[in-house]
């Protein structure tokens, strides 16, 4: 079986110059963000719209990477690409990371009323904060759920912060 896209540009971010390439900093390198490169890697997509700008910061052939024609890098095994693809898949989906609705900032939540809430500005920094923990562990199909419960804790917030308001007034 030929090597996949997905398959190439893994091998390529394994064997960069200079050593392995993170899906984060090729993110940044291109301008587009890490979950892109995750869902291509691991949905084994056929190609990208930033083919060129990966080629680029990897310094491989673009016709290459795309398709498997062109210049290959030296030393590229479409064996090992498979394998090591597949391996690396296989990491992150025995990774699981359970979504905790006790986090820091749920449990002093439950059952509270608006002025039992946190302050919105220390609220929206430990939200953030347990977010981003949760998103690099979760990977872009578990934290599209975890935004969901966020924007939904949001709008709480929004709607008891007129109300907070108010009673700090009266």
């Amino acid at each position: 079986m030929e090597a996949t896209f997905a398959d190439r540009l893994w091998w390529a971010r394994q064997h960069a110059k200079g050593g392995p390439v993170g899906a984060t900093k090729l993110a940044r390198a291109v301008g587009c963000e890490q979950a892109l490169i995750s869902q291509l890697e691991r949905k084994n997509r056929s190609s990208s719209i930033y083919n060129d700008a990966f080629a680029k910061a990897l310094r491989v052939d673009s016709l290459w990477l795309k398709t498997g024609e062109g210049k290959a890098p030296a030393g590229f095994d479409e064996q090992e690409a498979q394998q090591g693809r597949l391996q690396m898949m296989q990491r992150h989906s025995s990774t699981v990371v359970e979504m905790n609705p006790r986090g820091r900032w749920a449990e002093p939540m439950l059952g509270a009323t608006s002025e039992d809430l946190p302050d919105p500005d220390v609220l929206q920094k430990t939200l953030f904060n347990d977010f981003m923990d949760y998103a690099r562990g979760a990977g872009p199909e578990r934290t599209q759920a975890f935004i969901e419960v966020l924007t939904n804790l949001a709008n709480v917030v929004a709607k008891e912060k007129p109300a907070r308001e108010k009673n700090i007034r009266s």
